[in-house]
């Protein structure tokens, strides 16, 4: 599922939190580790979804809600 993707399974499944995982693990030759994060901004954006809503958390990040 690419970033797009998941947002729109956010909005189609009605959640109120979403947490990206399993990006940066892997060395895609075809884009840098910090492609998801951004292509994730992009489409939280484009679908109007709140970055508070769905995250890409950082490692080691502690969510509270």
């Amino acid at each position: 599922m690419n970033p797009d993707e998941a947002v729109l399974a956010h909005v189609d499944l009605h959640s109120e939190h979403s947490i990206a995982i399993h990006f940066g693990l892997i060395d895609n030759a075809a884009e840098s580790y910090t492609a998801p994060v951004n292509d994730l901004a992009i489409a939280r954006n484009a679908h109007g979804i709140a970055e508070a809503n769905f995250v890409a958390p950082h490692i080691g990040q502690i969510f509270e809600y």
